[in-house]
């Protein structure tokens, strides 16, 4: 039964954090950036927002050009990383589930 299941961590975290943050992160969708706010949280790495990129619906398993662009953003000499490295979900909730 349902009710034999145990509530999900995730959310008793998010009811107890989600007025403390600045920026939220952890519910379905974050909090709405600007595309100047995105650049500054970048942190001097690439560029993260290409504007000649059309927007659109992208694939369920997210675009290997987003893919590669964050890899790109997040590798360090240290840790190479791949557009194989990135996983993209339709929502914060479905990563839960990873």
């Amino acid at each position: 039964m349902l009710r034999d299941i145990s509530e999900f961590k995730i959310d008793q975290i998010a009811r107890s954090y989600a007025s403390k943050t600045k920026i939220a992160l952890h519910g379905s969708y974050p909090s709405a950036l600007s595309l100047n706010d995105l650049i500054r949280l970048s942190d001097g790495k690439p560029n993260p927002v290409d504007p000649d990129t059309p927007l659109s619906y992208a694939p369920s398993l997210g675009s290997k050009e987003l893919r590669q662009r964050l890899a790109e953003i997040h590798s360090t000499p240290e840790a190479p990383l791949t557009e194989n490295h990135v996983v993209i979900t339709p929502g914060s909730i479905m990563a839960n589930y990873l």
